[in-house]
């Protein structure tokens, strides 16, 4: 019977060099796209936080100011843009400053002496830099008659509620203790 002849076949077991490393550099540049991608995400979260304004009202009502009153302040990082503006008085929503004035002027206890106070229309659209401060609702120190009525007007009785926002246009709110919420 005649034999059979084994065959034998080689087989390369060289590893195949070139493939893996098309692999791992392939991998690698996976990983460098996703940190890439992060990385900018980061970036733009901290370009919005650094760049929010920070408004709220300002109170000076005392004799101590050469112009007591209401103002408006922008002590955070960016500049502010004023959306929206509701102004109160006595929980009645009042359409101006100078409806307000004259609303107050008519009654007899009024704070004023001659001259009713000067106001800022300040309104959707009104920009407000990073440090600045707006006198919305002053007087000079003369013109007040008596500070105790000067205080309760503006504590008590006048409200306003105003939303605003940065230049991402993320928004937020202030208020006056008597200004609505929505």
């Amino acid at each position: 019977m005649p034999r059979e002849l084994l065959k034998v076949e080689i087989v390369n077991t060289k590893p195949n060099y070139a493939l893996w490393m098309s692999i791992c550099s392939l991998a690698v540049s996976f990983f460098a796209l996703g940190v890439s991608i992060w990385q900018t995400h980061q970036t733009q979260l901290l370009a919005r936080v650094s760049a929010r304004p920070y408004v709220n009202f300002v109170y000076q009502l005392d004799s101590a100011h050469e112009r007591p009153g209401l103002y408006l302040a922008n002590s955070g990082m960016g500049p502010a843009v004023v959306r929206e503006l509701e102004l109160y008085l006595d929980g009645d929503r009042v359409a101006t400053w100078q409806d307000l004035c004259n609303r107050v002027k008519a009654e007899q206890d009024h704070p004023w002496k001659t001259r009713e106070p000067t106001w800022l229309d300040i309104g959707p659209g009104t920009h407000m830099k990073t440090d600045e401060r707006l006198a919305i609702f002053v007087t000079t120190k003369d013109n007040v008659k008596d500070y105790a009525t000067f205080e309760r007007l503006h504590w008590q009785r006048i409200g306003i509620w105003m939303r605003y926002c940065s230049m991402h246009d993320e928004c937020w709110e202030t208020k006056t203790p008597h200004g609505r919420s929505r």
